[in-house]
């Protein structure tokens, strides 16, 4: 190890060696204007060109982004037009099912009809007296429905 004179130590503050890169931190005589003088390192000047150059990249990719706004403004035009044709397609398949629910409904009513028509026309004079009664309330009350 070096011995350090009383003096050396004493006029170094906190760093016991020094070399020409080196800046002494503990030297009161240091001003601000001396770091005015100190050159970046390298590696940041890299880094400021880096972004500097992805900025000029960035304005040259304006006809791309512009081309990228146009593409998805078009799938989102697509898009609509599906969904449109989607809805389009629920709604004929619901007045479709609503137009076989009324030929259901109506094929019913003509079934009932025709069994009341039945009732109507029925002779109940070979029928038993309980059984008799029955068809009679029963052809009253069609009756008295359609009147």
């Amino acid at each position: 190890m070096d011995s350090l004179s009383d003096e050396e130590t004493a006029n170094s503050g906190t760093s016991s060696y020094s070399t020409e890169d080196s800046i002494n931190l503990g030297d009161s005589n240091a001003s601000h204007e001396n770091y005015g003088d100190l050159e970046r390192s390298p590696g940041m000047k890299a880094e400021k060109e880096r972004l500097n150059k992805r900025k000029t990249e960035d304005c040259g990719n304006e006809g791309r982004s512009s081309a990228l706004v146009r593409l998805l403004e078009d799938i989102l035009k697509e898009r609509k037009k599906m969904n449109e044709k989607k809805i389009e397609m629920f709604e004929r398949s619901y007045l479709l099912e609503e137009e076989k629910l009324g030929y259901k409904k109506e094929k019913l009513q003509m079934k009932k009809r025709k069994m009341e028509e039945r009732i109507v026309f029925m002779d109940t004079s070979g029928m038993l007296p309980l059984q008799a009664e029955y068809f009679q309330r029963r052809q009253m009350e069609i009756l008295g429905k359609k009147i």
